[in-house]
């Protein structure tokens, strides 16, 4: 559900300069568990400035004043310093594309580009790097990958045909795999570096129907069958056993009949969830979600040693002042065995991982 902005915020000048909102603008997004993220700040161009999702938690953006987006902070315990907020910044190249992107933590990714404003360099704060050599058509004809000390780890060559497609890539021993279309640019023939090559046959709709493995060879043979909807509905392996499925009118997998697993029948509600299963013993298991579409529960029928339950969104026992920020994320599981509960802190990492088996707790705890 969403709701907006029934008035000016009261800062605001009627009708000049910005403000934190306009009647209008966004202001609560609500989800099927009531749980609220509200856009709090608006820029004078409609952009959010700040965003307070469903834990509380604040996140700030800046702008660049072409618009770019330069930085997202999201804010730590104390509103009135930046010193324990996580920000994410980017820059940009004059001409948009962006240049760096700096972690909270400081590391960074750079990017290069060349006059056609095409990617041709990538590089870390450890001196890791990637560079690309293209042709004039844009592709990567060579690429090479260097660690921190400049050595060499690996390279790549490429050779495109005039319709930009793949025709050959080789590794650094100048081991060769070649491709070769169809007049549609299906992919028709792969051939390795042993001189071992693969067909594929399509149908008049583009479908893949048949591939020949080792065509000179053993010539293992797979065939494919579609219905109306393009679902695949049967596999032919080389050995001439048959794999069939057949499908609702959404799509959905009903049934499923293999010579190595038998006839698996599948259930669904209304969402698209899979909500049951029917394996070739017998052997019946059901699935429960929340409003969310979340699996909160696996139950088998006869078994229910086997069961497994799912908690999202409610903060577990153990779990300190500083890690209740639950909402959106799995809590706990539980099972024959015994259940895990986790806890997570306001930047959404997980800082412990309580296991209770056989009655005793184990605690796990993670820093950042």
């Amino acid at each position: 559900m969403w709701s907006y902005y029934e008035t000016d915020h009261p800062d605001c000048a009627e009708g000049v300069g910005a403000c934190h909102y306009r009647k209008g603008d966004l202001w609560k997004v609500t989800n099927a568990l009531g749980q609220v993220t509200e856009t709090l700040r608006y820029d004078g161009a409609g952009r959010p400035l700040s965003i307070k999702d469903a834990n509380g938690v604040i996140t700030d953006m800046e702008y660049h004043p072409r618009g770019w987006l330069i930085a997202r902070k999201v804010r730590g315990p104390d509103d009135t310093t930046e010193a324990d907020d996580r920000v994410t910044r980017i820059d940009y190249w004059p001409t948009g594309l962006v240049k760096r992107v700096t972690q909270p933590d400081g590391a960074y990714t750079e990017y290069g580009y060349d006059a056609a404003h095409r990617l041709t360099s990538i590089g870390d704060n450890a001196g890791n790097t990637i560079t690309y050599t293209l042709d004039n058509a844009g592709n990567r004809i060579a690429e090479e990958t260097r660690d921190t000390g400049g050595t060499l780890r690996q390279t790549l060559s490429r050779v495109f045909n005039q319709l930009g497609q793949l025709a050959t890539q080789a590794d650094a021993g100048d081991n060769p795999t070649d491709y070769t279309y169809d007049a549609n640019g299906n992919l028709e023939t792969v051939t390795d570096a042993l001189d071992r090559q693969t067909l594929n046959e399509y149908d008049p709709l583009d479908r893949l129907v048949r591939t020949l493995q080792d065509v000179d060879g053993i010539e293992a043979e797979t065939r494919f069958e579609y219905d109306a909807l393009d679902h695949l509905t049967k596999v032919v392996d080389p050995k001439g056993l048959e794999t069939e499925y057949s499908y609702n009118a959404f799509g959905d997998l009903l049934q499923l009949d293999s010579p190595d697993t038998g006839t698996t029948t599948y259930s669904y509600d209304e969402a698209g969830n899979r909500t049951g299963q029917v394996d070739a013993r017998g052997q019946a298991s059901t699935y429960a979600y929340d409003a969310l579409n979340r699996l909160t529960g696996v139950a088998y029928a006869g078994a229910t040693d086997q069961d497994v339950s799912y908690v999202y969104d409610v903060t577990q026992p153990g779990c300190g002042p500083d890690e209740t920020y639950s909402i959106g994320r799995l809590t706990a599981m539980e099972d024959a065995s015994g259940s895990t509960r986790y806890c997570y802190d306001r930047f959404g990492q997980m800082t412990r991982k309580l296991q209770v088996t056989n009655g005793q707790t184990f605690a796990l705890r993670y820093s950042y």
